[in-house]
């Protein structure tokens, strides 16, 4: 539901990589991880006040090239990107 509300797209099939504390030793947030396969997209419709979110397709080396570059720092996107990595090596 949470991938449909933010970016309007729908999956075939989504499965948990994992879950990461976001601030450790400041607060008990936990960030659950999924890998979304079988993307379909759909109307978007942003509701008044919606941050306004901009959908880019990028390759696996791609995002990884961006990580190296420093182009991408988000720490929750490079561990997705990570778990991925480490489920796709199965």
């Amino acid at each position: 539901r949470e991938l449909t509300e933010e970016t309007g797209y729908s999956a075939k099939e989504i499965s948990k990589l994992g879950k990461i504390f976001t601030t450790p030793g400041f607060c008990s947030e936990v960030l659950h991880i999924y890998l979304a396969k079988g993307l379909k997209p759909g109307n978007h419709a942003r509701e008044e006040g919606e941050e306004d979110i901009q959908l880019v397709e990028l390759t696996l080396e791609e995002i990884e090239n961006k990580i190296r570059n420093g182009e991408i720092v988000d720490g929750k996107t490079i561990s997705g990107i990570y778990l991925y990595r480490l489920v796709s090596r199965v």
